[in-house]
C-alpha cells in the first residue's frame, strides 16, 4: 500500500483589541500640537484615519502610518478641527477602531459687531475684522488682528496666552489699559 501524510500548520490569532488614544486637543494657533499615542490596543496596527466629523462620514482620509504613535508631521496641515484613529487588525480576525479623539485650533472673529464663534477665552484665538472697543477684560490664546480699530479702555486688560499680531488697523491701550502675555517667548508683531 501507500502511505500519505499530511502536515498542517494552525495559527491562532489572539482576538483584534482596539485600544485607546490619548486625548482630545485643542491648541492655540502657532503652537504645535502633540503626538497621538494608542495604548492596549492588540493587533497591528493597519493605518490611521481621520475625518471632517467624530462619525467619520465626511472628508475621511488615511494616513500611512502603522506605529502606535501619530506625530504632529503625520497630521497634516489644517487650521480647524480634525478627528483621528487609528484602525487594528489581529491576523485575521476582524478590524477594529480606536476610540476618536479631535484636534482643534479654535478661533472666533469679531465683525465689528459680534463674535462668530462666542467670544474667544484661553483656549481660542481672537480674530478682529472691525472696529472693535473694549467693555471689560478679553482673554485669547493669542490675537490677530485684520482690520479695525481695536481699543482696549482704562482699567481692561488683553491677556494673551502666546502672540499678538496686527497685521492692518491698529491696536490701541488707552491710559491704564494693559496688554498681559503668559508666555515671556510669545513675538509679537505690527504696530501696538
Amino acid at each position: 500500500g501507500c502511505l500519505r501524510v499530511v502536515t498542517n500548520t494552525l495559527t491562532v490569532s489572539p482576538p483584534t483589541v482596539a485600544g485607546v488614544l490619548s486625548s482630545d486637543q485643542s491648541i492655540c494657533t502657532g503652537v504645535p500640537a502633540s503626538n497621538l499615542v494608542l495604548t492596549g490596543s492588540v493587533g497591528s496596527i493597519l493605518r490611521w484615519e481621520y475625518a471632517n466629523d467624530a462619525a467619520f462620514t465626511s472628508g475621511v482620509t488615511n494616513i500611512a502610518n502603522t506605529t502606535i504613535i501619530l506625530t504632529p508631521a503625520q497630521m497634516g496641515a489644517f487650521t480647524t478641527i480634525r478627528y483621528f484613529r487609528a484602525v487594528i487588525r489581529s491576523g485575521v480576525c476582524s478590524q477594529l477602531y480606536s476610540n476618536v479623539v479631535f484636534v482643534a485650533f479654535y478661533s472666533t472673529t469679531w465683525n465689528g459687531t459680534t463674535w462668530n464663534n462666542g467670544p474667544p477665552n484661553a483656549t481660542t484665538r481672537a480674530i478682529f475684522a472691525g472696529n472693535y472697543t473694549s467693555s471689560g477684560d478679553l482673554y485669547a490664546c493669542s490675537v490677530r488682528v485684520n482690520s479695525g480699530t481695536i481699543t482696549f479702555n482704562a482699567n481692561h486688560s488683553l491677556v494673551v496666552t502666546n502672540d499678538v499680531v496686527v497685521a492692518a488697523g491698529s491696536l490701541v491701550f488707552n491710559n491704564t489699559a494693559s496688554l498681559v502675555q503668559i508666555n515671556d517667548t510669545s513675538i509679537n508683531t505690527g504696530n501696538i
